[in-house]
């Protein structure tokens, strides 16, 4: 059975009592999380296969996107100056733009939003578009 330590100076926890844990610890073991804690209670008996030590990091569980429109990425900058709170705001910028659009044109915004989703910590997301 494989195991890893993961040390952090902030642990989110999402336990029942939300712990954000100062320089706390994950134990995985074949790619389940089996333990969570503060580093000086970690007993030094225990060996583990890897150990990651991840000063200046915070370790937490990754987001969910549950409404996103991922080809919209093409458009941030276009509509600068522009309120979206109007139905003539929206239709006079994200709308035009929208009607330009061609099918070829969205694998690509699509990639570039799911790379920006996974650099940031987007786990999962639930696109919106059409």
């Amino acid at each position: 059975m494989s195991s890893l330590l993961l040390k952090s100076d902030l642990v989110v926890a999402l336990d029942p009592g939300d712990r954000i844990l100062k320089e706390g610890y994950i134990i995985v073991e074949e790619d389940r999380i089996i333990e969570m804690g503060l580093q000086k209670d970690l007993e030094d008996r225990r060996k583990f296969d890897d150990v990651l030590e991840l000063r200046n990091r915070l370790v937490m569980p990754g987001l969910i996107n549950a409404h996103t429109h991922t080809p919209m990425t093409l458009f941030r900058g276009h509509v600068e100056g522009h309120s979206l709170f109007t139905m003539e705001g929206w239709y006079n910028t994200i709308r035009v733009l929208e009607l330009e659009m061609e099918p070829e044109m969205l694998p690509g915004a699509v990639a570039v939003s799911c790379a920006e989703m996974i650099r940031t910590g987007t786990t999962c997301f639930a696109d919106q578009y059409f």
